[in-house]
């Protein structure tokens, strides 16, 4: 039992720093990405040398200048999917903290919903003026049903 418990707080502590990793990266880049000091990581948007000649030299053309104009949004459309990323990253890496924080403490057994209730009254069983088993009458059913109904 005791090499089990070891394990699981071995595996704990792994998840849970590599969930802290994950979210100091993903903070650390973001800050870096905004003050400037780095390019955003992913590219997806790339825009190429050879179309950007080509636009300058139809200039009046319509769709080269819509193109032109969406080649101008690329660095911002590369952006805002990194954010998009970086922000999946940063809630995964919450959730494996969390994880790894789950096994690394101890299992305790709930009690039961019923218990719950009872727990914190006290237990009169050594009352001399309690009620033994079978020594008293049940309620007679006829008296019961006829009892007058007035809300307490």
């Amino acid at each position: 039992m005791d090499a089990i418990s070891d394990t699981r707080k071995k595996i704990g502590y792994a998840l849970f720093i590599v969930g802290l990793v994950l979210i100091a990266y993903v903070v650390g880049s973001v800050i870096l990405l905004f003050v400037g000091f780095v390019d955003v990581p992913i590219e997806v948007f790339k825009a190429d040398e050879s179309d950007e000649e080509a636009a300058d030299t139809l200039e009046g053309n319509l769709s080269s200048l819509m193109d032109s104009s969406m080649k101008d949004m690329y660095p911002m459309y590369n952006l805002s999917i990194w954010l998009s990323i970086a922000f999946i990253l940063l809630f995964a890496g919450y959730f494996l903290c969390k994880l790894g924080l789950a096994v690394i403490t101890p299992q305790v057994p709930s009690k039961s919903i019923f218990r719950r209730p009872f727990e914190q009254k006290a237990d009169h069983t050594m009352d001399k003026n309690s009620i033994e088993r079978k020594s008293y009458y049940p309620v007679n059913n006829e008296d019961f049903d006829n009892r007058p109904n007035k809300p307490v």
